[in-house]
């Protein structure tokens, strides 16, 4: 099976067309004739509320007609405002996977992971900075070396996080126009002259409601494409140089501890280490920006949870895990265009499992399928519960986040809508669901949806 690449720009287009832009008939119908009147250089207006096309616009009564200034440039807006909002913010948007698979936590997850690994970044309790324990045991150090070596480390901890923050929040946002409060390099406020030159241009070239929309997304993916670059470019030359910078303070704050050698030359090799494994991160980091086109193969469930969680644990290098397997063998395997939708679904699941199960050596997850009839199959993610966990607030916290749609563009406490949006939508049938219940120290998710139309020949499946 082909893994997933690098990059993690996708836009569900299919489902766009679908679910999103299946009911513009008549903005559509607005548009197409305005553009048919401005080739011809006739005049519109509106007659009590009726539209009216005349080539000599004297002709008619001045108190009964309402002139736009400009009508063509009106509905031009409206229906691409339709279109972009689908392709950036709807729940199949460019928002809903870059909240999914860069923005929620993946991002420092990626950066943070290998200087964690090294023991060079402190883990934050509330708003402080937690001390090592690593170098305090390996050394034996007194509490004055402690303190220094702390002071550096959540400094260094501080700087990072910052940085990483701060390009979230300035690079790694879509603005959709003009009025748009976020100031992210996904910038997509246009011209309203270059945009309606646009938008004719594609008319001209479509037939139709469906190709006239495929033409516009195409253009917002040229306006994606050109984004994406400049994005990169500010991982190269603004992101990586920063994260460089405070390597350096930091090894310039261990040279001045004094007092023991062997601590010093272990964390300067720390440091080139940290270089070394900064570099290769973030040039996979840069790799992300790019428009997802990898063309899948087919697949089994099995295997892509467990490549899931080989992707999932890089960011949990710290945590054992042992995955107890009982799946259901199917006929044939699923095709491959669902192979981003199942694995963004069980990240989703995987990272809360390593996150927030209970702290055992190693992690045990239970993964199970079955098949509840010929073509709904079930699968069930097990894990127990951290100790002390208040089950029926947890279930509350659970059913709220279920029903909070607006966290789909969101960073924190957005998984759980999104998974079921992948579920149902991704997974083209609305009756698929799945549920996820605290009972009796465990945290158990089970999946259900049907995939019949999903397999390679879309046979039904034999119990």
């Amino acid at each position: 099976m082909k893994k997933l690449d690098d990059s993690k720009i996708f836009v569900n287009e299919d489902a766009i067309m679908k679910y999103e832009l299946c009911k513009i008939d008549d903005l559509y119908d607005r548009f197409k004739k305005q553009a048919a009147l401005v080739r011809s250089n006739r005049v519109f207006v509106l007659v009590n509320g009726a539209d009216f096309s005349h080539n000599n616009a004297a002709d008619l009564i001045d108190d009964i007609a309402t002139y736009s200034n400009n009508a063509i440039e009106e509905v031009a807006l409206q229906i691409f405002n339709v279109i972009r909002l689908a392709f950036l913010k709807s729940r199949f948007g460019l928002g809903t996977y870059l909240s999914t698979r860069i923005r929620h936590g993946v991002f420092e997850g990626e950066l943070r992971s290998d200087l964690e690994r090294l023991n060079l970044i402190l883990s934050q309790s509330g708003q402080q900075y937690m001390p090592s324990d690593y170098w305090r045991v390996e050394y034996s150090l007194d509490s004055e070396m402690r303190k220094n070596l702390y002071n550096a480390q959540a400094k260094f901890s501080d700087n990072i996080d910052t940085l990483i923050s701060s390009f979230k929040d300035s690079v790694i946002q879509i603005r959709v126009d003009e009025y748009d409060e976020k100031k992210g390099e996904f910038d997509y406020t246009i011209d309203t002259k270059e945009l309606c030159d646009r938008l004719m241009e594609i008319e001209s070239k479509t037939h139709d409601r469906e190709s006239f929309c495929k033409g516009v997304i195409a253009y917002l993916w040229e306006i994606t494409e050109a984004r994406l670059e400049i994005t990169r470019a500010r991982i190269s030359k603004e992101l990586k140089p920063g994260i460089f910078n405070h390597l350096q303070t930091l090894e310039q704050c261990f040279d001045s501890l004094s007092g023991h050698d062997t601590l010093s030359a272990d964390l300067k090799t720390a440091i080139n280490n940290a270089r070394a494994a900064l570099t290769n991160k973030l040039t996979k980091v840069e790799n992300w920006f790019y428009r997802q086109e990898t063309k899948f193969e087919d697949f089994d469930i099995e295997s892509h949870i467990r490549m899931t969680m080989e992707q999932a644990a890089r960011y949990y290098q710290d945590i054992p895990v042992r995955m107890d397997m009982n799946t259901v063998s199917l006929p044939t395997q699923i095709r491959s265009e669902y192979s981003s939708s199942m694995f963004d679904l069980f990240f989703i699941f995987l990272t809360n499992m390593l996150r927030y199960s209970k702290n055992t050596n190693p992690r045990i997850f239970q993964i199970s399928s079955q098949m509840m009839d010929e073509d709904i199959i079930k699968i069930s993610l097990i894990n127990d519960l951290q100790d002390k966990i208040q089950e029926d607030s947890l279930n509350h916290i659970f059913e709220e986040k279920m029903n909070d749609v607006a966290k789909l563009q969101q960073e924190g406490g957005s998984g759980l809508v999104k998974a079921m949006t992948i579920v149902k939508y991704d997974f083209g049938n609305t009756n698929n669901t799945f549920t996820i219940r605290a009972t009796e120290g465990k945290c158990v998710v089970e999946i259900l949806f049907n995939i019949k139309d999903m397999l390679v020949n879309e046979e039904n499946i034999i119990s």
